[in-house]
Parts: C-alpha cells; structure tokens; sequence
C-alpha cells in the first residue's frame, strides 16, 4: 500500500504527467485500485499502441480481456471433460439458459453507442441465423442427433483401439469429440429433471506478460452487458480521445459507450472497406485520415476497395490471405502507395506476372522512395526476377562494375 499512498502525496500536475507516460493497462489497474485516481486518469490523453476488438473479448497492448459463461460443479470430478476443458480455456463464449443450453438472442441487441460494421443486409442475416440456431439448440432433432453422435463416436472409438497398430492422435481426437457431444446432452438431461448439477458464473479472464488473472461474478444471463460494462469503465467518459496506433475492430458489432472518440493511425480491416469506413465515422475521429497503416484481406482486393479514398491516401498498406479469384497483377501495378506488403498471396503467382508488376512500378515512376514486399514460393523465384531487373533496367557501366 505505501505505492498508492506515495502517489496521492504529489500534486495534481505531477500526477497528470506520471499518467501521461503509464502504459494503458496499468493506468487501467492504477484507477480501479485506488478509486480517487479514476476521474483524474480519465481526464490525461489515453495512448494505445494495440486495439483489437472481438466478440466478447478485447486486446490491449500485450494483455486481453476475456468473458466467459464459467460452470462449477459442486465436485471437481463431478465437472464433466469437456467442461473442465472449456472452463480452462475461459468458459463457454456465450449466453446460456437456465438449464445449460446455448442462448444466442442478446448477441443481436443493439444498443445506442453500438457500432454494427456490415451492412444492414449482412447484419439482418446474422440475427436471423442466430435466432434459428437458438430454436435448433433445444429441438428434439436436435437431441437424436447428439445420441446418434455419440453411439457413432464410441463405435469408431472402440474399432481404433482393437486394430494394429494403435493411432493414438486419431483416439484422442475422437475422444475429445464424444466429450464435447456428451456435455451437448447434458442440457436436454437437465431440462427433464428440472435441475442443473453446476452454478454459472460470468468469468472474465485477465492475460498479459505479467501472468493470469481471474474475476467470476454471479451469472445473470448476458455475458454481452458484462462486456459492454467492461468497456464502458475503460474507455467510458474520457476527456480526450483515445489515441490508437493500430486498431482491429474483428467483430460484427463494437459494443462501445456512447460518446468514445478514437484517435487512430492504423485500421485492419475484418469486413468491406467502404462499410466499415462509413460505419466507424461516429466513433473515430476524422483528423485520423489520411491513415499510416491499413490492412485488408485479399478477398476484399477488388477495384472499389482500391478506389477507396482512405486505401489510396495510406502511407502503407498490407494485403493479408489469399486472392479468391484471378490475379494481383491488375491491382497491384495501379497502387501507388509509399508501402505495399503481400503477406500470404504471391506462392502460386507466375514470376512473369511479377516481373510485370515491378516493370510497370518503374516506367510509371512509382519506384523512387517507395517499397513493396512480397511473399515468393521460393528463393530461386526471386533470383530469377532480380537477375531480369538487372539486365533489363541497369545499363551497360553499371553491369560492368558488378
């Protein structure tokens, strides 16, 4: 305790200044210990260098947040395999009822301070498959099916162990997966008795470099408000907007509180560029443009995506995944980008088709101050284009003297 103490005896400048140079995570942890210090840390700019968002659990920096639907069984060896499993990795990533089945009807609620980064048509999809996965989840089919699972699982089980040699990896595979079916059943067994053998709790689940941490409150049926509750005391109610070096927003929808401002240099991409752009305009700051960094995956190269203002104007871009369909060459030859990166795509690439790219970069004098990376299926590819560059573009004293 002398730290806090020490901390509330300097002046309110000082204070400031300290805040201003604290990593996020521990100004996070600085504030929720010592409650005098949350209006103040809410009032000093907030820096991030990493920001990812996904369903129910966030990245900040080097450490996540995690939720989960976490069961404790009265017995530890009462907890049936494929629950403790799922206990150990977090918790089950979602809502349940009250006799254990799987609830997905509030992961489409949206709320005012939402962001939904589809389209309407994409996000009116989405609802609808999570609603019938909801009446699929407590069908009786739905319950044949899982026996009919399981005996099938324990018949290939039992024919493994009784051949020669022995697929250990194979056995446990389906081990796992009879497991899995078991605990699915679980819910229709409960439902006919009344009763359920564990308590629920919502777990948040806390991992960094400085180790595991891990808060279980009382369960009350929308792990979703528990996470949107965590998000509002992080990023809630700030003075300044947060500044962000690279933000992931992977989920379909962000559930933020109403009034956050973001700051940003660099922005992933996890859906259509000119939706998510436009649907982000509430949250993000204007000024952020044009970015540093932006990343997309190549099925989203196609020529409005290119044409997109906030692609164009960045200082780098990187095309993560694979082309579904056709070639680079016809996108990438019209990129004018201080920075271009493919991570994944050039394997399958002729080294005709990259030659050209790199010929078209040059004459239209798109060389000078700028660099492309591409990932090649090997280095004799490689060698080869560099050895035709040489002899296509230097000239006859240059050739010389290597």
């Amino acid at each position: 305790m002398k730290e806090p103490k020490t901390l509330l005896n300097l002046s309110t400048e000082v204070l400031q200044e300290v805040l201003k140079h604290m990593e996020a995570n521990r100004r996070f942890e600085l504030a929720k210990r010592i409650p005098l210090m949350k209006s103040l840390e809410k009032s000093v700019p907030l820096r991030i260098d990493t920001l990812v968002f996904d369903d129910l659990r966030i990245q900040i920096n080097d450490t996540e947040y995690k939720f989960g639907v976490y069961k404790k069984y009265d017995k530890k060896e009462e907890t049936p395999e494929f629950v403790e499993f799922e206990n150990s990795q977090g918790g089950l990533p979602n809502n349940i009822d009250e006799f254990g089945f799987n609830d997905f009807s509030n992961e489409v609620f949206v709320e005012e301070g939402d962001v939904v980064l589809t389209d309407s048509e994409d996000w009116q999809e989405f609802c609808d498959e999570q609603l019938e996965r909801n009446e699929g989840e407590r069908s009786n089919m739905k319950r044949i099916w899982i026996q009919r699972t399981i005996q099938e699982q324990e018949k290939q089980i039992a024919l493994l162990r009784s051949s020669e040699p022995q697929n250990h990896f194979e056995i446990q595979n389906l081990q796992q997966k009879l497991h899995k079916s078991i605990a699915d059943l679980l819910a229709f067994q409960y439902r006919d008795s009344g009763v359920t053998s564990y308590i629920p709790y919502t777990q948040l689940l806390i991992t960094s470099t400085r180790g595991t941490h891990i808060e279980r409150f009382e369960y009350s049926g929308n792990i979703h408000e528990a996470f949107r509750c965590l998000i509002a005391q992080l990023f809630g109610n700030r003075g300044h907007p947060i500044e962000v070096k690279r933000f992931e927003p992977n989920s379909m929808i962000l559930r933020l509180p109403l009034g956050v401002k973001f700051q940003i240099e660099g922005l992933k991409f996890s859906y259509a560029v000119q939706n998510t752009y436009e649907n982000l305009k509430d949250v993000v700051e204007e000024s952020s443009y044009p970015l540093e960094y932006v990343e997309f995956n190549g099925a989203e190269l196609e020529g409005a995506n290119l044409r997109n203002q906030v692609i164009r104007e960045a200082k780098e871009v990187v095309i993560s995944g694979k082309l579904e369909n056709g070639k680079w060459t016809p996108y990438l030859e019209k990129m004018g980008n201080p920075k271009v990166h493919v991570k994944d795509g050039f394997e399958k690439e002729p080294i005709d088709d990259l030659y050209f790219i790199i010929c078209s970069w040059m004459n239209n004098g798109n060389f000078e101050k700028r660099m492309w990376t591409v990932k090649l299926n090997d280095e004799q590819s490689g060698a080869e284009i560099l050895k035709k560059l040489a002899n296509d573009f230097y000239d006859e004293d240059v050739k010389e003297n290597r």
